[in-house]
């Protein structure tokens, strides 16, 4: 095998500088001659490049090549442009490395190995020294395309459209420290950063942001468009969303969110504290579990968690200040959006509520009528002139001026916030101790003269009645605040188990009861009840799956009944006797004595009998003295039987029923005495001295005080109770209970018009 060497070697860098791209290769020529010198004229052989960091380095860079020396052994090559089997030519760090070449050859034709011949490190070439000192190069042409160069120590003069850092060629700009890429500028346009991003100021993006791990905020967050969330979204202040916000998966919100616009959640939204929702919550799901009423999943709503439920605060002031029947805690619409049923709150106002004794602000019933108002009704007691405007316009609740109206809106105002058994409550007792109060001051002139005393006496305990009467009815419904639930159903029903499973039975249907089980098929039962359609509330719920063997029946309220026949209002309604179902209309007195336990309840409609069968409206439930008329009369008759026994034997001892034998109905109940009877019974009236009086009505003032009434407020009650006979308090009173009493009538004429 022949050696081979290299005995001359020539390394030339091409000294032209291109404008716009540098050469990617280095120009290599030798002479090939063999160990004795001898020129190797045409001959074959393989040439292999090593490029090397150091001179005992790794080997970043080889590439081979195949070639034929021409007449004289010469030839040449580019480095860089050989075969590669490591990285790219363009990718030797020429800028951080010492770089060495290593040059090995060998015959193409044997199959000797490579042998090195040399290894040098390769020094700065004209192009290097070039980019070595281009930042210091500045042109004499600085609008020219080919100046500013840039330079490492800045550049002015620069020109955008000619002058950047970049490429020209669809290829990747990279930015390296330690030889690492930090960032690239892709050809497409797109930026990878490959480590933490800081923006000192603001950042605008203009599409689409992504981000692929946590995303911290240190201040506000605002998004003006649709915002969609495929993931967590952590929120540890404020956030104020002031459009559409999109989630499609959970978001876990640990402080406030502020919504002011649309926000659409796609997905499940988790909020691990307390959320304030300022205003109309819709929730809109379109959800269809398998068990129905019975599947938690099948509900828009599911509250779970903690040893309460749901509470429900309906603001009072919103309410006109106080709760009342249109104040709903619930209300229940069907798919139309008519409503089906409420929870109605209920409560007295703030304003005349009791919180002390029963009695706070009780003033606020009695305000001062104007003057004008006190002439006005001077004018209507003395049946002054209808031509008298104001007269005119108060007695025909029309208007009247400022300030006899706000006398009339003081009370209006106050009652119309209530409930209406409360608003007519506190007016009309209001007007039932005027009428007192008058009636008392009244009886007055004849006690100062001796005559009558006892009337003064009576006249202000009934005055007390009065406001005894007002005092409880403020203070039970300020202390007793209730709800009612209000529904298209009328009564109250219990599921029963059906004798037959099988059976099947319809609203309407009578059924007998035996031992807890139903059937409309049984003709003699313990009672007989009706099935019920619509009921308010029902109980005993059975089983979950068990409900065909059970049917709603009506205990108490109003209910549907299938009747056979004429049926009108007032009969009791019985079963048909037949076992089929229906029942009949019996009127009271055609009643029989064993129709009483057979009874379902009492007619509230009529069936005219030209149909089949109908349907009556039905009260079930409260029929309990339906047998008192029927034991009257057996008692009169066992009452004139014993009569005639004592006749026989005169030794027998009757025992006679407490009836009125005058009658054949007694009339004869037990009966309480009357508040004014209680009164007068602790007070000895008769025989009055005018000092009697003042002792007694300081006893009266006592005894009111210790009932927990408000004397002292309650305009001159206090005063006619210390000195009934001061005649200017007779006067002023008696005017200022004179203009409450109209001003009552005309506030109960104006709330029962409304």
């Amino acid at each position: 095998m022949k050696k081979l060497s290299i005995l001359f070697v020539t390394l030339f860098i091409c000294g032209s500088i291109f404008a716009q791209s540098v050469p990617q290769g280095i120009p290599f020529q030798a002479v090939a001659r063999d160990l004795q010198g001898k020129v190797l004229d045409t001959k074959e052989i393989n040439i292999r490049i090593n490029l090397t960091a150091g001179a005992d380095g790794t080997t970043i860079y080889q590439e081979y090549h195949q070639l034929v020396t021409n007449q004289l052994g010469l030839f040449d090559l580019v480095i860089g442009k050989g075969r590669a089997t490591e990285a790219a030519f363009e990718d030797v760090p020429w800028s951080n490395q010492q770089i060495w070449i290593e040059l090995a050859v060998k015959d193409a034709a044997s199959d000797s190995d490579y042998q090195v011949l040399s290894k040098s490190q390769l020094l700065s070439v004209p192009y290097a020294m070039h980019a070595g000192t281009a930042g210091e190069v500045q042109s004499n042409e600085p609008n020219s395309a080919t100046g500013p160069y840039w330079k490492t120590n800045g550049n002015n003069g620069s020109i955008p459209q000619f002058n950047f850092l970049g490429t020209l060629d669809m290829k990747d700009l990279n930015f390296r420290t330690a030889n690492q890429t930090r960032m690239s500028i892709l050809s497409n346009g797109d930026i990878d950063i490959v480590n933490s991003l800081t923006v000192g100021e603001d950042l605008s993006v203009g599409r689409d942001l992504f981000v692929g791990r946590n995303g911290d905020f240190d201040n506000n967050l605002n998004v003006d468009g649709i915002t969609d969330l495929n993931s967590t979204l952590n929120v540890l202040g404020v956030s104020n969303l002031n459009n559409t916000l999109n989630v499609q998966g959970i978001s876990n919100l640990n402080n406030n969110l502020n919504v002011y616009g649309n926000t659409l959640l796609d997905a499940t939204l988790t909020v691990t504290g307390t959320s304030n929702l300022n205003n109309q919550v819709r929730i809109t799901a379109d959800i269809n579990a398998p068990d129905g009423q019975s599947d938690l999943n099948n509900y828009p709503l599911i509250v779970s968690g903690g040893s309460q439920g749901v509470a429900i605060q309906v603001d009072d002031q919103l309410a006109g200040g106080a709760l009342h029947r249109e104040s709903n805690f619930l209300t229940l619409f069907d798919g139309s959006g008519a409503p089906m049923g409420r929870i109605e709150g209920f409560q007295a106002g703030n304003d005349v509520m009791a919180v002390t004794d029963g009695f706070n602000a009780f003033t606020s019933l009695f305000p001062t009528p104007s003057t004008a108002f006190f002439n006005i009704v001077d004018a209507i007691l003395d049946g002054g002139s209808s031509s008298n405007s104001e007269q005119n316009n108060i007695e025909n609740n029309t208007s009247v001026d400022a300030n006899t109206q706000a006398q009339l809106d003081a009370v209006i105002s106050g009652a119309t916030t209530f409930n209406s058994d409360f608003g007519v409550g506190i007016v009309s007792g209001t007007l039932d101790i005027a009428n007192s109060f008058i009636a008392a001051l009244a009886d007055i002139p004849g006690c100062a003269i001796l005559v009558g005393c006892d009337d003064l006496a009576v006249g202000v305990i009934n005055l007390i009645h009065s406001v005894l009467q007002l005092g409880l009815h403020v203070g039970y419904f300020s202390i007793n605040p209730g709800v009612a639930f209000e529904s298209g159903g009328a009564d109250y029903a219990e599921w029963l188990e059906k004798a037959d499973k099988e059976e099947i039975l319809n609203y309407g249907d009578v059924v007998g009861v035996k031992g807890g089980l139903i059937s409309k098929e049984f003709e003699n039962a313990e009672r007989f009840m009706v099935v019920s359609l619509n009921p308010t509330v029902i109980g005993a719920m059975p089983q979950e799956g068990k409900e065909n063997l059970f049917e709603k029946i009506a205990f108490m309220g109003q209910v549907p009944v299938k009747v056979i026949g004429a049926v009108s209002t007032g009969d009791y309604i019985l079963p048909s006797g037949n076992g089929d179902g229906f029942a009949i209309g019996v009127s009271p007195d055609a009643m029989k004595a064993n129709d009483y336990s057979r009874i379902i309840g009492i007619a509230w409609g009529e069936a005219d009998g030209e149909k089949i069968y109908d349907y009556v409206n039905t009260a079930v439930g409260i029929n309990a003295n339906d047998l008192s008329g029927m034991v009257e009369q057996m008692q009169l008759v066992m009452n004139e039987m014993q009569k005639a026994l004592r006749e026989l034997n005169p030794d027998y001892q009757p025992h006679f029923y407490d009836v009125d034998e005058s009658a054949q109905f007694a009339n004869n109940t037990s009966i309480a005495p009357s508040i004014d009877q209680v009164i007068e019974s602790k007070i000895n009236i008769d025989n009055y001295s005018r000092e009697d009086v003042l002792v007694t009505l300081q006893e009266i003032k006592q005894d009111a005080i210790a009932q927990g009434l408000p004397i002292d407020q309650i305009p001159f009650l206090s005063q006619l109770l210390d000195d009934p006979f001061d005649e200017a308090l007779q006067t002023e009173a008696k005017a200022y209970w004179e203009g409450i009493m109209v001003r009552n009538q005309f506030i109960l004429n104006n709330m029962a018009k409304n």
